[in-house]
């Protein structure tokens, strides 16, 4: 069983790609090169998990949900953020946009005006 959440997993695959076509104007070529970069590195990185993994973690992830999402959310963030940095070679200035793009697609507009509003209720 992969411990990976599917639906987090295409969720952010199918955000980021939006994201690279929409926002910076990936062509469909440059877009299957990154779909085939992405799915490449994930197997292989998370190859090197299962392999490197306590089984009491594995374990643990296989029968907690929240567990599992949060894993998987913050496994493909991380992988993501350093193939855009080290394969499509983002700038700061890029990496920014990118992050400031992503809470519009996932419906987290502003988290600070958000917690202000909370804390003003």
């Amino acid at each position: 069983m992969i411990l990976l959440d599917k639906r987090i997993f295409k969720g952010i695959f199918e955000i980021t790609t939006d994201i690279l076509k929409n926002n910076f104007y990936y062509d469909f070529e440059t877009l299957a090169d990154f779909h085939e970069l992405f799915t490449k590195t994930i197997a292989s990185q998370y190859c090197v998990f299962e392999d490197n993994s306590d089984d009491e973690f594995k374990r643990w992830l296989r029968f907690d949900l929240r567990s599992r999402q949060l894993f998987t959310s913050y496994f493909i963030s991380y992988h993501l953020h350093e193939i855009l940095v080290k394969n499509l070679h983002f700038s700061e200035k890029e990496l920014d946009l990118f992050e400031n793009i992503l809470p519009k697609f996932v419906g987290v507009y502003d988290v600070k005006q958000q917690g202000n509003q909370r804390t003003n209720h």
